[in-house]
């Protein structure tokens, strides 16, 4: 995290969280239904909410790439009975993401003032 820190440029930083993610959403693809990687994703958003000079936009972005991602990982590995439930899952997932982002970015705001 102190390598983050010393970055001045935010969106250098969220294009990091972006790939990041990017490589998470495809090891959670290739893995399948076994395993599963949504707590993976909040590896990046956290680090995200935490760089000083984000905004809360870019934790959004990221929560609902991340979220996206994990829907596209998931709808496409497994077989479903009716579409609502990958739907289902896509969206607390999305909920899930934004709220742990959001929260962690208005606590380290809070914290530093």
């Amino acid at each position: 995290m102190l390598v983050i820190q010393q970055l001045k440029n935010r969106y250098v930083v969220l294009v990091i969280a972006l790939v990041i993610t990017a490589i998470i959403g495809f090891a959670d693809y290739v893995t399948g239904p076994e395993l599963s990687f949504s707590f993976f994703y909040l590896i990046p958003i956290s680090l995200l909410a935490l760089y000083r000079g984000t905004k809360v936009s870019s934790v959004i972005i990221c929560a609902v790439f991340s979220a996206v991602l994990w829907f596209y990982a998931e709808y496409n590995s497994r077989k479903y009975t009716m579409v609502f439930f990958p739907i289902w899952n896509g969206f607390v997932s999305l909920v899930m993401f934004l709220a742990i982002g959001v929260l962690i970015f208005y606590l380290k705001k809070r914290t530093r003032s």
